[in-house]
């Protein structure tokens, strides 16, 4: 594992650093943050794996990991952050997350406020910027965006502890959204899922991802944060906490829109108002009206849930 370490470090190395410090302080800060947080086991494929919890025995991807099915659709990953509240598949390029994958049981469900702590990432933004030579990502790049830095692991799924809860905070667990999906119709399927926990003891295998589109404009200073126009997820629904198949699946698509269905990129004075006072609009307000096959989720995202291929949708 040192020996891996060390390579990976020496790899980083050879690029070069934006930042007023000296190129070695900077090198040796990054190194210092790397050797602290890269897990086992170190990469897959090309792409990094950094954090604080062994990818390879992280309960949050034990159902596995969404599988590639259109390299020409699915966000590349460069980097794996495997935490133990969540794992998620970065795409430094949209400087989003691709995918981000949780577990969901009823111990992690308990009576912690939410912190509200939104935080840069340092391991992910020094990553940024040695790597690819790129800024990294912060809570204020999305000011005045009308855009809400959208939760993907939701904070009141991790509400066991404060240090569980204000890991949510993360800004690599955040994706632009607007305050319709964000609010409504993505919060009201988040509710659903905890209610599955909290009332019918059910464990939950989630995934949620961006569903990205070449050329579409983005945000921050740079303009370099893609605003995805939909999201996705997978919702795996098992019968108890030691159940190693699940009894089924929920699936949907939502649209990265006002509430009246509109491009928020086009119609930013809409999305702003909306951002500070929702609005009814026309689209539907349920979760249930944007469920999907898995099919549609594997054309419009471009990956696959290949241990899905003999579960039913799940309808209780």
């Amino acid at each position: 594992m040192r020996l891996l370490r060390h390579a990976i470090i020496l790899g980083l190395s050879g690029s070069a650093i934006i930042s007023c410090r000296p190129r070695s302080q900077s090198l040796a800060k990054l190194q210092d943050l790397l050797d602290a947080s890269i897990v086992a086991p170190g990469k897959i494929g090309d792409a990094l794996v950094l954090g604080d919890t062994d990818l390879t025995g992280n309960r949050n991807v034990a159902a596995g990991m969404p599988a590639i099915a259109s390299k020409n659709i699915a966000s590349p990953t460069d980097l794996y952050l495997s935490r133990e509240q969540f794992v998620v598949s970065f795409d430094s390029a949209a400087k989003v997350p691709a995918w981000t994958s949780w577990q969901v049981v009823n111990t992690d469900l308990g009576t912690t406020e939410r912190q509200n702590d939104f935080r840069s990432d340092e391991i992910l933004n020094r990553y940024l910027e040695v790597k690819i030579r790129n800024l990294g990502v912060t809570p204020d790049d999305y000011r005045e965006t009308c855009f809400d830095r959208g939760h993907q692991a939701p904070s009141a799924d991790r509400t066991s502890s404060v240090r569980a809860n204000t890991a949510t905070f993360y800004m690599s667990n955040m994706a632009p959204q607007t305050a319709f999906l964000n609010r409504v119709i993505w919060k009201d399927l988040e509710e659903y899922s905890r209610e599955l926990v909290r009332k019918q003891g059910r464990k939950l295998q989630i995934y949620a991802g961006s569903i990205l589109r070449n050329g579409r404009e983005g945000i921050g200073p740079n303009k370099e944060i893609q605003v995805p126009e939909a999201f996705y997820k997978v919702i795996e629904v098992y019968e108890d906490d030691d159940a190693r198949k699940p009894m089924g699946y929920i699936a949907v698509i939502m649209p990265n829109a006002t509430a009246d269905g509109l491009d928020p990129l086009a119609e930013k004075t809409i999305a702003c108002q909306e951002q500070e006072k929702n609005s009814k609009g026309r689209l539907p307000k349920k979760w249930q009206d944007y469920r999907v096959d898995l099919h549609d989720i594997q054309q419009k995202a471009g990956v696959s849930f290949p241990k899905l291929a003999d579960v039913s949708s799940y309808n209780r």
